[in-house]
């Protein structure tokens, strides 16, 4: 694992997966989808979100005890080749999570969903969506 857009996704995940023994809260930072878009190279950012797309599944296998949650912490557009504060898709998987009409997970799709948040409210829902955020009025 090094970073780079020839990193071996498999073992980012598998590692991942394993840190669950100890730790109950877990990121990963996939950095070769930025790197792309810093190189200005948009058919390697594709080939790059394709691997990871692959190699996620055994996630999956963490449902719906654990929540997932998928996003990026900046757009880096290869047509701009730098960081831009457009808007991100996120996704949050775990049991109990109404779901929404959006089937693709893309800049576009996404903003037909339910929410619209930004990066303040993404630490509250995951400590909501994990039961770890204090009750109010019941």
């Amino acid at each position: 694992m090094n970073g780079r857009v020839d990193t071996n996704y498999s073992n980012i995940i598998s590692a991942a997966i394993r840190s669950f023994e100890k730790y109950d809260f877990i990121l990963i930072n996939i950095k070769g989808t930025d790197i792309a878009g810093h190189d200005r190279k948009p058919l390697l950012k594709k080939e790059v979100i394709e691997k990871v797309d692959s190699v996620i599944v055994p996630l999956l296998e963490l449902l719906p005890e654990t929540l997932i949650v998928v996003t990026g912490d900046h757009s880096t557009p290869c047509s701009f080749g730098d960081h831009t504060g457009d808007p991100v898709p996120i996704l949050f998987a775990t049991d109990g999570i109404i779901n929404d009409n959006v089937k693709t997970f893309d800049e576009l799709s996404v903003s037909t969903g339910y929410y619209k948040i930004t990066s303040n409210d993404i630490m509250p829902l995951i400590m909501s969506y994990s039961d770890r955020s204090e009750k109010y009025g019941a």
